[in-house]
């Protein structure tokens, strides 16, 4: 087969295109995902303080994540980290 010759819809790639593409996909999902935790992080401690009031420490139950009000940022995620391949 000849190189990105198209077949059924597809192109076929080389392997070392694959493994690249394999590596930044990978690499955009390890980003995503940490962001996607960092927001909810962020989101959890900032409500638990203000439910708390100032000086006081959150309680258990105020620190419980903030999953539903941070659905937009799981779904996409601001970027705030950035990796590298190694």
């Amino acid at each position: 087969m000849m190189e990105n010759q198209s077949y059924v819809g597809y192109t076929a790639v080389t392997h070392p295109e694959y493994y690249l593409m394999k590596c930044i996909w990978l690499q955009l999902a390890c980003e995503k995902t940490v962001s996607a935790m960092h927001h909810v992080l962020q989101r959890t401690i900032n409500s638990a303080r203000a439910l708390a009031g100032p000086g006081v420490r959150p309680s258990y139950a105020q620190l419980e994540l903030r999953m539903v009000q941070s659905k937009k940022d799981i779904e996409n995620p601001e970027l705030v980290v950035t990796s590298t391949v190694l």
